[in-house]
């Protein structure tokens, strides 16, 4: 209900003030503050709505403005470095975990606060400054409850070529022949490249299946990049789809597809005169 920008911030502070209250000794204050917030209890048993948490926000609040308040007043020890590595650790989990709002919360907030810190560095009398620099912070807080965009994080899996990518990690074992007319989808699926270049042109469909098979190949990749340039290796490797290889993975378009090898024509033979036996169902020598 405080938002997930806000809201984790917040709430972080809140717990922090409700800390230092008691290290203070306050503890008839921080008993109020709490009994206050006992009221919500009562819902959790009757009629339950997350909106009912809103009711004590002043509350959180003042339990935010006390941790606020320490954190300025002791803007040049370690307090102040405490938090800068809290926020920092959730700045990089956000990122890790695909989660923009714990992100861009603290990252903001770690931002805002080292601006106060130099904003009050610069005045003398920092008592007198030190309203504005809280009013400032929880400014901030405020701000993040927003609705602005968001940063997006990048996911593999996304493109046709990085889905390609994950089908050749999860289905071919590592370091697998494929063939490619450029070889970067296929290093970072961590296979070895062999390209498929001009001086397959002249070569026949069967040539171009026995080319393949004499170096180990496992699979073929065949993006949009390689119809443009050899558009007839690409037409004879079709020809070969059901035949002697199978459709692997196939984007919406057909702009990636990764063509595997049956794996018939792996299996090892048991005479010397077998190698060179041809296949009754595709015609091509195993």
């Amino acid at each position: 209900m405080y938002g997930e920008r806000a809201g984790i911030i917040i709430l972080l502070l809140a717990v922090a003030g409700a800390v230092e209250i008691a290290r203070k000794r306050l503890y008839l204050l921080f008993l109020i503050l709490l009994m206050w917030l006992a009221h919500v209890l009562v819902y959790l048993i009757t009629f339950y709505r997350h909106t009912y948490f809103l009711l004590p926000y002043f509350v959180i609040l003042v339990f935010a403005s006390v941790s606020l308040n320490f954190i300025l007043y002791h803007m040049n020890t370690k307090r102040l470095y405490c938090w800068t590595v809290l926020l920092l650790i959730l700045t990089a989990l956000g990122m890790t975990s695909s989660r923009p709002n714990v992100f861009s919360a603290s990252l903001i907030f770690l931002i805002v606060l080292w601006v106060i810190k130099i904003i009050v560095s610069q005045y003398q009398d920092r008592e007198a400054i030190k309203p504005v620099a809280i009013i400032l912070a929880l400014g901030t807080l405020f701000l993040l409850k927003s609705d602005y965009p968001l940063p997006k994080f990048r996911t593999l899996s996304i493109t046709p070529d990085e889905r390609a990518v994950l089908f050749m990690k999860e289905h071919l074992d590592p370091s697998s022949v494929v063939f490619a007319e450029a070889p970067g989808p296929i290093w970072e699926a961590r296979m070895h490249f062999k390209p498929l270049d001009f001086n397959l042109r002249r070569l026949n469909e069967e040539e171009i299946f026995q080319f393949i098979m004499s170096l180990n190949g496992k699979a073929i990749y065949v993006n949009n990049a390689l119809k443009y340039f050899e558009l007839g290796i690409v037409i004879n490797i079709e020809n070969l789809i059901g035949r002697g290889l199978d459709i692997g993975y196939e984007s919406e378009g057909k702009d990636v597809q990764v063509l595997l090898v049956r794996e018939e024509f792996y299996e090892k033979p048991t005479c010397s005169m077998q190698c060179h036996a041809k296949n009754k169902s595709t015609g091509y020598t195993k």
